[in-house]
């Protein structure tokens, strides 16, 4: 977190607030992907398998993730890329209201991937 304060040059305020908008957001991601199926595994288990798998070539492991990611989330009748992209857009939203449309842009120019920051509590 601490490149991205910098790299947008944020005051304090706006700090606590995205700080709060991209925890928001993985958290609410990780909700979803804990979810169990009816076999009663969930998301998250099935990409530790995947990850932790020594046998699956590399190419075969990107392949299972996107197919694991075009799967429908239990109850519901969209797939999990289709829901993290909605909870991706709404924090896009959030941080159109903390952050000044320079900071904005340049948010999005950088291509900042929100659920890989990490040491949300370490911003300074």
């Amino acid at each position: 977190m601490k490149e991205v304060v910098k790299a947008l040059s944020l005051n304090a305020g706006q700090v606590v607030r995205s700080v709060r908008a991209f925890r928001d957001c993985q958290t609410a991601v990780m909700q979803l992907v804990m979810i169990p199926r009816d076999d009663g595994v969930n998301m998250l288990e099935e990409i530790g398998k995947l990850e932790s798998d020594p046998t699956m070539k590399q190419q075969d492991r990107e392949l299972r993730f996107i197919e694991l990611l075009t799967l429908n989330v239990p109850g519901s009748d969209k797939m999990y890329l289709t829901r993290i992209e909605e909870l991706k857009t709404a924090l896009d939203e959030k941080l159109g209201k903390i952050l000044t449309e320079e900071q904005f842009r340049r948010y999005k120019d950088l291509q900042i991937e929100p659920l890989d920051i990490q040491e949300l509590d370490k911003t300074e």
